[in-house]
């Protein structure tokens, strides 16, 4: 997986057998909905909060 930051702006895809994440923001999402990245049992998730 690549996870990344800064942005401010989700993403969760898959791109070749690669994840790329980026959980957003909590407080200034730029793509109107706070959110955060959960890890469990080896999947990713995306959480509108």
């Amino acid at each position: 997986a690549i996870v990344t930051g800064h942005t401010h702006i989700k993403v969760l895809e898959e791109k070749e057998g690669i994840t790329l994440l980026n959980p957003g923001s909590t407080s200034i999402p730029k793509d109107g909905s706070a959110s955060v990245a959960t890890y469990e049992d080896g999947v990713f998730k995306l959480v509108e909060i």
